[in-house]
C-alpha cells in the first residue's frame, strides 16, 4: 500500500455518491494499491482481502459499479485482467523513488475485452457479429468518415453517443465532443464510444481515456482499433503451440 491524497471534492463528487459507503472506500483503498501510473491487477480477492480483511463486501460487483460510473477501467492485456484509475496523474503526485509501472497500458480495443459484453437487446446498434469489432453500423455513422461538415459530423457523433452511451445534455459536455473532433476522427470517437459500451462502461469520461490513449499512440490516419486487433492476433499466432511437422519444417529451414 502507498500514500495518495484525498482532495476535498472527493466528497462532493454526486456521481460518487450513487455508491454507497464501501464502495467509495474501495476507491479510495484502488489508489493505495495502484502503482504510480495508476494500475493495479484485477483480483477481486486480492483486493478484498487488502482493503476489507474484517468484512464481507462485495469487491467485484463495486468495481463494476466504478467501471460503469467512469472512474476505473477494466482491461485485459497479455491474458491478464487489470485496472487503471481514469485520471489518476491529475490527482495523485507519486514519490520521485516510487518504481515505474510494470503493468500494460490499456489499449482501447480491448477494454471491453475483460468485462461482460451487453446483449443485442440492449445495444441494438452495436454489430455484436463483427469479428473485427471494426465496422460502424449504419451508412449514416459511416459517412461521417467520408469528409463530412462540420455540422453534420457532431450531429452523428452526439446522436450515436445518445444511443450507446448516455444522452448529451450539459454545455460542459458538448465541449468535450467538439475538442474530439477538432483533434481526431470522427470514427475515432465513435469507435471508442462503441468499446466503451461492449464494456458496459457508458461515460463520457470512459470515451475520453479511450481516445486519450489512442492519441497518443496512433496518427490520425490510422484505425488503431484494427491495428490492434491485428496485433493481438499475429500475438495469438506466435503464442500458439507448434505442431510437429510446423516444427520439422523449421528445423529443414535452418539447414
Amino acid at each position: 500500500m502507498r500514500a495518495r491524497n484525498i482532495k476535498p471534492g472527493f466528497f462532493k463528487n454526486d456521481t460518487l455518491a450513487e455508491l454507497d459507503f464501501a464502495g467509495r472506500l474501495l476507491f479510495i483503498g484502488l489508489w493505495g494499491i495502484a502503482d504510480r501510473a495508476g494500475r493495479l491487477e484485477d483480483r477481486p480477492k486480492k483486493i478484498k482481502a487488502e482493503l476489507f480483511p474484517y468484512d464481507e463486501v462485495n469487491v467485484d460487483a463495486f468495481l463494476g459499479e466504478l467501471a460503469r460510473l467512469g472512474f476505473i477501467l477494466r482491461y485485459e492485456a497479455e491474458c491478464e485482467r487489470y485496472i487503471q484509475i481514469v485520471h489518476f496523474d491529475k490527482h495523485q503526485n507519486p514519490h520521485p523513488r516510487e518504481a515505474p509501472s510494470t503493468i500494460p497500458e490499456p489499449a482501447g480495443s480491448c477494454l471491453g475485452s475483460a468485462l461482460d459484453l451487453p446483449s443485442r437487446a440492449e445495444s441494438p446498434s452495436l454489430n455484436t457479429d463483427s469479428p473485427s469489432q471494426g465496422l460502424l453500423t449504419t451508412t449514416t455513422e459511416a459517412a461521417a468518415l467520408a469528409e463530412p461538415t462540420e455540422k453534420d459530423e457532431f450531429v452523428v457523433v452526439v446522436e450515436y453517443l445518445g444511443r450507446n452511451i448516455c444522452p448529451v445534455s450539459s454545455q460542459a459536455e458538448t465541449d468535450l465532443i467538439r475538442d474530439w473532433l477538432a483533434n481526431m476522427p470522427p470514427g475515432w470517437v465513435m469507435q471508442a464510444a462503441r468499446q466503451a459500451a461492449l464494456g458496459k462502461a457508458r461515460s463520457l469520461r470512459y470515451v475520453d481515456t479511450i481516445l486519450r490513449a489512442w492519441s497518443a499512440k496512433y496518427r490520425p490516419d490510422e484505425l488503431p482499433w484494427l491495428i490492434e486487433q491485428r496485433e493481438r492476433q499475429h500475438r495469438s499466432a506466435r503464442d500458439r503451440p507448434r505442431s510437429f511437422i510446423e516444427k520439422a519444417e523449421a528445423m529443414l529451414c535452418q539447414h
